[in-house]
């Protein structure tokens, strides 16, 4: 019989979540299936469309069709330190949507998942958000950031433990929280089936 194996391409913080907490446990009691996985910066959804794994972890999947959702955590904007001086933010620790919604923002292009929940969150908050310039990389977008051309935002677990010189960090008001989880293609592979179909089970004790 051929090795069942299940592969998944995950976020690069994925062995500090749940997430990772759950698969290990599920490597515990599946023994039979061959679990590995890869990090990789970008193109998760990519490479899951084109069959490359079986899952990918990411953040970003609110609403998201066959997404199991593991993790929450919130937004936090980086913003530079001219424009911090500028608000009058000095002396504070979140900085509002309305605040934000007026400056260059620097996010990820249209279709990519942390956008696609970033403009579902503003607009639920009754702030649309504005025209932004594109990036996906995260390291480049907080390059812009540290010299002066724009603000950025970003789930808290995917920003370097040291930001660039001129970038601050604040927290959002009110709140946006990143949903991270496990997607799975239209037609999933059958380990990837048995992963979700167990994720399940766990989600509902």
């Amino acid at each position: 019989m051929a090795d069942k194996r299940l592969f998944i391409l995950a976020q690069p913080d994925f062995p500090k979540t749940k997430g990772f907490q759950l698969l290990t446990r599920f490597m515990q009691g599946h023994r039979e299936i061959k679990v590995s996985f890869a990090t990789r910066t970008a193109h998760l959804a990519a490479a899951l469309a084109t069959g490359e794994c079986d899952l990918i972890f990411a953040a970003g999947l609110t609403n998201q069709a066959h997404a199991l959702i593991t993790d929450q955590e919130p937004y936090l904007a980086v913003l530079p330190t001219p424009l911090v001086s500028q608000l009058g933010l000095s002396m504070a620790t979140t900085v509002s949507l309305d605040q934000l919604a007026e400056q260059d923002l620097l996010l990820p292009s249209q279709g990519h998942p942390l956008r696609r929940e970033l403009d579902a969150n503003f607009k639920m908050a009754g702030t649309p958000l504005p025209s932004v310039e594109e990036e996906d990389a995260l390291d480049l977008r907080l390059t812009k950031v540290a010299q002066f051309l724009g603000a950025t935002l970003a789930p808290q677990s995917s920003l370097p433990t040291e930001l660039p010189v001129g970038c601050q960090l604040f927290g959002l008001s009110p709140a946006l929280l990143s949903s991270q989880g496990f997607l799975a293609p239209a037609q999933p592979s059958e380990t990837a089936r048995v992963f979700l179909e167990w994720l399940q089970e766990q989600s509902g004790q």
